[in-house]
């Protein structure tokens, strides 16, 4: 019967690829709209045509800091699962004035030593980015879309980025993923990935600057006065802004009184012998 209709596999195997294809293009087309500030045709793709789900966890902002700090310190009343979560934040964001306050409130964790806790976040928040968590982690893709965020607020290709995972990059952007995303404190991937290497992680010279050329921006643009300013990725200037925000944040981790002085001549000096010489 097949025969005399004409059905060939072939047929079918165009079709699924055609699917697949127009699945491509509807996720870049969502992210074209959001880039042109139309979000809301953006969100209507991404919920009608590609069913992306909003995801079930609370993802960190101030408000939600602030009520965790107030769950997990408060004296009269513990919530243990806040204290796990201001944990969580301190080791990520290497907060010591906060790690302090969970010793004072008792929580065991908090004084354990960095390596313990680093595995408690890794086990608790991180397990699905390596290679063999890599199908849930396609899994939570296809069912939140390429820049869910995770609890602290960070895209898959934000943590990738962290890690210089080459293999879990090229996944994330062969799925659509965007370079232009920011996290909470306005860091793109690539400045991440800097940071890091700021804060004095040891990155292979050739995959750090794989990565790099990976994530970079084409171009930046900022505001100066009234002007909006384009520098192309060509440009020294551009390597220099975009090492600016993260080269402070490392900085300022250490000192909580050292942001008016800590971009100085001396300092570029120094962000500039960190970089590879391949990317300049």
């Amino acid at each position: 019967l097949l025969a005399l209709l004409d059905f060939k596999v072939e047929a079918v195997t165009a079709e699924v690829t055609e699917s697949k294809s127009n699945l491509e293009e509807w996720q870049m087309e969502a992210r074209c709209l959001e880039q042109q500030g139309r979000f809301e045709q953006a969100d209507e793709i991404r919920c009608s045509t590609l069913q992306n789900e909003p995801v079930p966890w609370p993802v960190l902002d101030s408000k939600l800091l602030d009520s965790w700090i107030e769950s997990a310190l408060n004296p009269l009343s513990v919530d243990k699962e806040a204290q796990r979560k201001l944990f969580s934040i301190a080791l990520h964001y290497q907060s010591g004035n906060i790690k302090k306050a969970l010793v004072k409130s008792r929580f065991g964790l908090a004084g354990e030593t960095d390596v313990k806790g680093l595995e408690f976040l890794n086990s608790r928040y991180y397990k699905h980015f390596s290679e063999l968590g890599w199908n849930v982690l396609k899994s939570l893709i296809r069912r939140h879309g390429v820049e869910f965020c995770n609890e602290f607020f960070e895209t898959p290709l934000m943590v990738a980025a962290r890690e210089g995972n080459i293999g879990l990059i090229s996944l994330l952007l062969d799925s659509g993923a965007d370079v232009s995303q920011r996290d909470m404190f306005g860091l793109l991937p690539v400045q991440i990935l800097m940071m890091e290497l700021f804060a004095g992680r040891r990155f292979d010279e050739a995959t750090f600057c794989e990565v790099f050329n990976r994530l970079a921006p084409e171009a930046l643009t900022f505001r100066a006065g009234n002007s909006l300013v384009k520098l192309d990725r060509r440009l020294i200037e551009y390597l220099l802004l975009l090492s600016a925000a993260p080269y402070i944040v490392i900085k300022s981790q250490k000192s909580l009184n050292l942001l008016p002085t800590c971009y100085t001549t001396g300092s570029i000096l120094d962000i500039l012998s960190c970089l590879p010489k391949a990317i300049f």
